[in-house]
């Protein structure tokens, strides 16, 4: 598995967690306006998870454009580029 798997792996398993769903549930397209758990406390939830967990902070702008699965990992993936 390469680095972007692990972390999409990861990231998976940690929006589950939080979410209270089946890892295999969670796609890209999983997010606020899917999930009716991603509300705005589960949402700082998974943010500060992925934060402690990668070592990295996110912007709040950038926060409030992770909405889905795919935009957060997409986020963590440049933010771990630019450390």
């Amino acid at each position: 598995m390469t680095d972007v798997g692990r972390i999409e792996a990861d990231l998976r398993r940690t929006v589950a967690e939080i979410l209270e769903m089946e890892p295999e549930a969670v796609t890209d397209e999983t997010g606020a306006a899917t999930v009716e758990a991603w509300d705005s406390l589960n949402h700082i939830r998974i943010v500060l998870a992925i934060e402690d967990a990668h070592g990295i902070r996110f912007p709040v702008a950038r926060i409030e454009r992770m909405t889905s699965f795919r935009s957060l990992v997409d986020a963590t993936l440049e933010a771990l580029a630019g450390r």
